[in-house]
């Protein structure tokens, strides 16, 4: 099985196509059973089972290395993409303004909230700690991919995660309307300041990354950047008939499933299949 750690405005919407597209439906998009819960764990996991027997692959923003999920999988595979620590701290400020959860001109309130400062890091540790973080991409992250070299990344990410028929195909998801308000704050000198002093272990973790880990991966895997293509956009029709079969069990198994627990944990109802 493998396990895809999604961090917030790094094409994750881009990638969970393409795992739709590939897996259908032994693909679940995670959400807490509780939505209390912000680490997906092993329990959590085992539950999911029961509605996805023949389950290959996750992904979420609640998965997470430090997290217990090898005791229910012990060879689960975990993988990420990291992205340029200043355009991606930008960019998730202005996910969050043009879908009206923060008003324009909040960017000094809003960069001082530590769910926004080191997000990448964090996303790795569970806390502000670069050294736990590296540790984690070192030793249990079996594929780091970077946006920046996107094309690359989706030819390794098959090889380095044991999957042969893995088609790099994809489709961009999610995009902004609008770039205005990325481009004003990346133009301001002490934005910018601001956005390195938050970022400061997110820029180390990116640099260690895209300096040490991906040239690896190149190297082990034998890709030759030059030789890479980009990928073609998702309308080969194997993969629709996934993505439908992804689609339907979602919606006409999975979220039942998921909001019947939620409501019985809410109403104090005896759970069943616990």
């Amino acid at each position: 099985m493998i396990a895809f750690i999604h961090i917030k405005k790094t094409a994750g919407n881009s990638i969970k196509y393409l795992l739709r597209s590939h897996f259908g439906a032994a693909h679940c998009d995670v959400k807490p059973w509780e939505k209390e819960h912000k680490v997906y764990s092993a329990a959590h996991l085992k539950q999911l089972m029961r509605v996805y027997p023949w389950l290959q692959s996750i992904a979420g923003h609640m998965i997470a290395p430090h997290s217990d999920l090898r005791d229910q999988v012990s060879d689960l595979k975990y993988y990420t993409f990291l992205r340029e620590p200043i355009r991606r701290c930008v960019s998730e400020y202005q996910y969050y303004v043009l879908r009206g959860r923060y008003r324009p001109n909040t960017f000094d309130s809003w960069i001082l909230d530590p769910r926004y400062r080191n997000v990448q890091v964090q996303a790795l540790a569970g806390k502000e700690d670069l050294d736990v973080a590296i540790e984690r991409l070192e030793n249990d992250v079996a594929f780091t991919g970077l946006i920046e070299r996107f094309n690359e990344s989706l030819a390794l990410m098959g090889p380095m995660l044991d999957l042969p028929n893995l088609v790099p195909r994809a489709s961009q998801r999610n995009t902004a309307e609008s770039n205005e308000i990325r481009d004003s704050l990346l133009a301001d000198p002490e934005v910018l300041k601001t956005l390195h002093k938050a970022n400061e272990l997110d820029i180390e973790l990116y640099r260690h990354a895209r300096d040490v880990v991906y040239p690896r991966q190149l190297e082990r895997m034998g890709i030759d950047p030059a030789k890479t293509t980009p990928p073609a956009e998702a309308s080969w029709p194997a993969y629709n008939v996934r993505y439908a079969s992804y689609k339907l069990y979602h919606h006409a198994v999975y979220k039942p499933a998921l909001y019947g627990r939620r409501y019985a944990a809410r109403s104090s109802l005896p759970i069943i299949g616990r």
